[in-house]
């Protein structure tokens, strides 16, 4: 495939996903780079099955601290973040994803993981 067709397609692709009016949450997250940083450092949290503080999403973001809580609190009113006191220390409070967030981030992170099929190109191998 001659690296025009690799582009179009690649652009067709993202027409599609955007078309299909899925992934709320996603769309929510990727508004600007401090909503995805906590984003991501709620991720990772979910997955290593440490979910972090609101103090250690809000210290990931570059903004100010009155925003980054202003993102959390957002995402928790639409229903995207879920946020419980610790077991260990009540002051302290734990940052979960959504049951919703878990599924459109799984699909997102499915959808680049085909895309190297879809565009009918090899997976790029990182050397060390």
């Amino acid at each position: 495939m001659a690296a025009d067709d690799r582009y179009r397609a690649f652009a067709e692709w993202r027409l599609s996903t955007h078309r299909k009016g899925k992934g709320r949450t996603v769309r929510f997250f990727r508004l600007t780079r401090d909503h995805t940083l906590i984003w991501s450092t709620v991720m990772r949290g979910h997955y290593v099955g440490q979910p972090p503080t609101i103090h250690e999403c809000i210290a990931e973001a570059r903004c100010s601290k009155e925003t980054a809580r202003r993102i959390i609190v957002l995402a928790q009113s639409r229903g995207y973040f879920q946020i419980r006191p610790a077991p260990d220390d009540a002051r302290k409070r734990l940052v979960s994803p959504s049951k919703q967030v878990v599924a459109e981030y799984q699909n997102m992170v499915d959808g680049y993981l085909e895309l190297p099929e879809i565009l009918g190109v090899a997976p790029r191998r990182r050397g060390k």
